[in-house]
């Protein structure tokens, strides 16, 4: 018996389940030497309507007396890599085969991760075979203390600036055993993020609640409580101090997690070993870089996949298919990916299409492929084993290679039932299913042509429970202790736990098979197309975003459905998965025109953008819907395209400096308690707030703008009430976007396609702090590379002071070449001091540049045309510099970042002579050439302009004609310094100066005041009056009248 001293626990929330299974009494409690102490009697629950207060739910009734037996170091000694303890237990307590010797090592890996790591000394556990990093030599210096407590065996890892507790295991005993090990650490608050995958609500609050979360994949539509398609056992905790830190426990077998408002943390697990990452911080950032340290960064995906995705399961025929393409083209919907589903296929197999009802299939790829546009097709792990033999190589092959899972102690194969009716499953931990898995997908490539896969279905997903023979009865099958699973078994609609992998059991595996079949099918998307591949994965593990992007799953037609998917994407962004999105308007259940219209804004900012629904349902795609909502959800798309290069740059952060693509408000203002637990609405990067509209029918949304400068987007109006909840505007056109100050947003003008858009103008929108600083990157490449290929630029940068008259200043920036570059083009630098605003414009081709200020000095707003005129310079100099620095005619002299030009003497007089005359002649056709092309063949225009106010059209017409006028007048205005310079060097004799880069300099600062004071001066109504007489004799009528502008969020 235990003793009622040993039960005293004061606190509820103190209690740790000592009997985890269901069906718990006190006999059982009391066999295993626990505590049992019902919080409610049996009796009291069923005669009254009792009042249980929310923090006596799931409150274990039994739980460890405080001598429960537990373990004690024996040894201790200092290694390499920090410290080995050998802890021993004895006697053994409630569960079979307990190891009463274990090893304990403790890895001082940086000065932010610590590893802790328990294991068997005597006998080799399976561990996960993830890459992690191998630290031999433990850091000198940690932001974090450990303390050892030798009996009972405890560990205490603290912060050393503030001794918050990061980790401590004296909570609760450590029980290790072959299928089962528990334990348990303090929480520094009962307030957490991660966890993945369920769906929850983004902020994790344990105050007054238990909760249970179980990790087992499994196939079954998003609902709370339950298990869903990936395991991510990843969290990041806030601390009282506004800090962050993190746990990764890196284990793939089942697994429950029990939070409790103590608040208090316990792992349960039924196989591995304890491999426990603690990540110090302190920002959130930090704990995710940190993270992603140990388990890869993601991969960069090709720039194509930025754009809109379209998809459904029910398409059922080519003629279908063409019909919803050629809709979407009529209606001029900007969108770059076509997906098909299992319908495609011949009787459901993989890798194979439907001839009769999808005849012609290959020729639509390439014609959709002509375009610019991409197609994506599905591909389930299970492969038919049903076929005629030799008809069916993918089968066939599999089979004489040995690729396929086998039964426990056996070489057949386990057969389960998928779509194509009895499947084998193939093991993608055997390295030669690689080479199975690329030729055959390869072999299909040579017939259609796709340009990404998107692999369903691999939790795996089992329409019958085990296998089509059943299941072993061993302890693989029926383990001691079954995690709270969706089913109540382990092999509840997947295989059975005793299916053998190359590298162990599917009891450890299970949880890695979407992983690895997304490894192998990255590494034939490489192979077979020579190009960075697109992998689309509805299971996941830690470390999958190497390879993979990831979309929740099938999602329901329902505002509650739209919710859950914000915190799903920033969830998997803390995860390694940047790249995810969920079924814009639904996949289940019939979607309404104005959820549609909702979902289609908000889903313009996921990472990941695909519209797709399921089988019998009507169709959603944008063209089906009214004209009134093809407009709002064609203007969404508007804006998603218009930021592609910041999404690109974005997506390039990710996967260079781990930086999370979107994010939570209170990551990034984390001193704000307002911030806490928002989930309606996130950031993209640091600088776009988006607030979207999630209920039914509602035309205002209830949101919080942190206290910053903030514009609205596109308009650029600034926000006055910021630190507060508000209520913003939200009809049904618009989808409420803010812009931080502070922040350079790259920008281009989006075509039909973001691959026949690469070459339209490029935007930089500026939005300046209080201050008037902004900084901004871009990253820029051929967008497909497997190795980046870099474009290399010249950097102009520009000085305004920010007063009646600009000073201009600019220099020649050297461009590093290589793929550890951040950014190649150096990013748009803007800086404040003593009223100077510095703008680095780096853009392929500065012609094609335009540049939009969001500003706290309202005159700013009127004169961003200006800013582009340096880049112009710039340009032309560039025409000519190249082919000579090619010729070895001139070349760079370097002076840290900073480079001049040094010209032999005889190419001055015709660098000078080019420069003066020759080349503005050029770029004037040229620019007066685009221009007029731009206003006749708008890509933003659409067939009818009935509807679009004449006001809009008017400010368009004025604001290109003011750009006209100020390319022209500063080209010559710019010219006039290098007439003036030839003059002094060549003919007076002047000594040069040691750079030519600063004589332009000392010029182009008078050209460019005097050209920004003429625009100053002159008023609207003269520029009015001079726009009118341009458009009467330059602009022919017919071309005034052709435009076509619909209010964009570009200027």
């Amino acid at each position: 018996m235990v003793s009622a001293q040993q039960c005293d626990q004061p606190l509820k929330e103190a209690r740790f389940d000592c009997h985890p299974e269901s069906s718990v009494s006190e006999r059982k409690c009391l066999a295993r030497k626990c505590c049992w102490k019902p919080v409610i009697p049996f009796i009291t629950q069923l005669s009254t309507n009792h009042s249980i207060d929310a923090v006596e739910l799931n409150v274990p009734w039994c739980f460890y007396p405080r001598d429960f037996p537990t373990y004690q170091i024996k040894t201790n000694e200092s290694t390499p890599f920090g410290q080995r303890l050998t802890i021993i237990k004895q006697q053994s307590t409630y569960m079979p085969n307990e190891i009463l010797s274990l090893t304990v090592d403790l890895f001082y890996e940086t000065a932010q991760r610590f590893r802790l790591r328990i294991y068997d000394p005597t006998k080799k556990r399976y561990e996960v075979p993830l890459s992690v990093p191998v630290i031999q030599t433990k850091v000198n210096v940690t932001d974090y203390e450990v303390i050892i407590t030798q009996i009972p065996f405890a560990i205490l890892v603290k912060r050393k600036s503030n001794g918050v507790v990061l980790f401590d295991s004296s909570v609760s005993p450590l029980i290790y055993a072959d299928q089962f090990i528990r334990f348990s650490s303090y929480l520094s608050s009962p307030f957490l993020y991660g966890f993945g995958e369920h769906r929850q609500p983004f902020l994790i609050n344990v105050t007054n609640e238990w909760r249970k979360l179980t990790f087992w994949t499994r196939d079954f539509p998003p609902l709370e409580h339950i298990n869903l398609y990936g395991v991510h056992p990843f969290h990041i905790n806030i601390e009282p101090t506004a800090n962050f830190h993190g746990h990764f426990f890196l284990n793939s077998n089942a697994m429950d997690i029990d939070l409790q408002p103590l608040p208090a943390i316990t792992y349960t697990t039924i196989g591995g070993i304890i491999d426990l990452y603690l990540f110090a911080g302190p920002t959130a950032q930090d704990v995710i870089q940190q993270y992603w340290e140990v388990i890869g960064k993601p991969l960069m995906p090709p720039y194509w996949s930025l754009g809109f995705h379209l998809c459904r399961y029910g398409y059922n025929s080519i003629e279908k298919l063409r019909t919803v393409i050629q809709r979407m083209h009529d209606a001029e919907f900007p969108y770059d990916v076509q997906w098909t589903d299992i319908d495609a296929m011949s009787s459901h197999l993989d890798y194979t299409y439907d001839k009769i009802n999808f005849n012609g299939l290959p020729d639509l790829v390439r014609a959709l492929q002509s375009e610019g546009k991409h197609y994506v097709n599905i591909i389930d792990p299970g492969i038919s084993s049903t076929q005629p033999s030799g008809t069916y190589p993918p089968y066939d092959d599999g089979l004489k290679k040995a690729i396929f899972m086998t039964k426990f102690n056996s070489t057949e194969p386990i057969i389960g039932k998928v779509w194509p009716g009895l499947t084998a499953f193939p093991d993608f931990t055997n390295e030669n299913s690689i080479e199975w898995w690329t030729n055959i997908a390869a072999t299909f490539h040579d017939t259609v042509p796709f340009d990404g896969i998107w692999i369903d279905m691999n939790e795996p997903s089992n329409f019958v429970d085990g296998s089509q023979d059943g299941c072993t009865n061993n302890s693989l099958d029926n383990p001691p202790f079954i995690p709270h699973v969706l089913g109540d078994s382990l092999s509840a609609k997947t295989l059975c736990p005793s299916a053998e992998h190359a590298l162990s059991s599917h009891y450890n595996l299970h949880n890695m098979y979407g992983y690895f079949e997304a490894r192998a099918t990255n590494l034939a998307l490489k192979t077979i197309r020579r190009k960075r591949p697109f992998v689309l994965s509805r299971s996941s593990f830690s470390g999958s975003g190497q390879y993979t992007a990831h979309w929740t799953g099938d999602n329901r037609a329902t505002h509650t459905d739209m919710y859950f998917s914000i915190s799903a994407i920033l969830s998997f962004n803390m995860f390694g998965i940047p790249n995810v999105g969920a079924d814009v308007c639904g996949f289940e259940l019939e979607t309404t025109e104005e959820l549609c219209t909702r979902w289609m804004q908000l889903g313009a900012f996921y990472p990941f953008m695909r519209n797709h629904n399921d089988l019998n349902m009507k169709d959603q795609d944008p063209a089906v819907f009214s004209w009134k909502a093809q407009q709002i959800m064609k203007q969404a798309l508007i804006m998603r395209y218009s930021l592609a290069p910041f999404w690109y740059t974005l997506h390039h952060q990710a996967t260079m400096i781990s930086r999370t693509l979107v994010q939570p408000l209170h990551f990034e203002f984390p001193n704000d308690d307002n911030t806490v637990g928002i989930d309606k609405q996130f950031l993209i990067g640091r600088a776009i707030l988006v607030s979207p509209v999630l209920f039914p029918l509602a035309t205002k949304v209830r949101a919080y703008i942190p206290q910053d400068v903030w514009y609205e987007f596109p308009s650029g109006i600034k926000i006055t009430t910021v630190g507060i909840f508000t209520e913003l505007d939200a009809p049904l056109d618009k989808i409420n976007v803010h812009v931080r100050g502070g922040f350079i947003i790259p920008m281009q003008i989006p075509g039909d396609n973001l691959m026949m858009g690469r070459g339209n103008p490029f935007t930089l929108l500026v939005a300046q702090s209080m201050s008037g600083n902004a900084t901004g990157n871009l990253f820029w490449d051929d967008g497909d590379s497997l190795v980046n290929n870099l474009l290399a630029f010249n950097c102009a940068v520009a000085g305004f002071i920010t007063s009646i008259t600009y000073i201009c200043q600019s220099i020649y920036q050297l461009i590093d070449i290589g793929n550890d570059i951040l950014c190649p083009l150096r990013g748009f630098i803007l800086h404040t001091g003593t009223g100077l605003l510095y703008h680095s414009l780096c853009v392929i081709g500065c012609y094609r540049l335009f540049v939009t200020v969001y500003s706290t000095r309202r005159f700013l707003q009127t004169n961003n045309c200006a800013i582009s005129m340096v880049a112009i310079q710039w340009f032309i100099s560039c025409t000519f510099v190249v082919p000579l620095f090619i010729t070895g005619k001139i070349q760079y002299q370097v002076n840290g970042r900073i480079c001049g030009v040094l010209m032999e003497e005889e190419w001055s007089f015709i660098y000078l002579i080019s420069i003066a005359f020759v080349f503005p002649l050029i770029i004037i056709i040229i620019l007066y050439t685009k221009i007029v092309k731009y206003m006749k063949q708008n890509p933003f225009s659409t067939k009818n302009s009935t509807n679009i106010p004449s006001q809009y059209r008017r400010q368009s017409e004025l604001r290109l004609i003011r750009r006209i006028c100020m390319i022209i007048t500063t080209l010559f205005i710019l010219d006039f310094p290098k007439l003036v310079s030839f003059i002094a060097t060549e003919i007076l004799l002047l000594p040069p100066w040691p750079y030519m880069i600063r004589v332009d300099r000392m010029f182009i600062t008078f050209g460019i005041s005097v050209t920004m004071l003429v625009n100053i001066i002159i008023t609207d109504d003269v520029r009015k009056v001079l726009t009118s007489t341009i458009m009467k004799y330059i602009v022919p009528k017919k071309r005034v009248q052709d435009i076509n502008v619909i209010k964009m969020p570009i200027v």
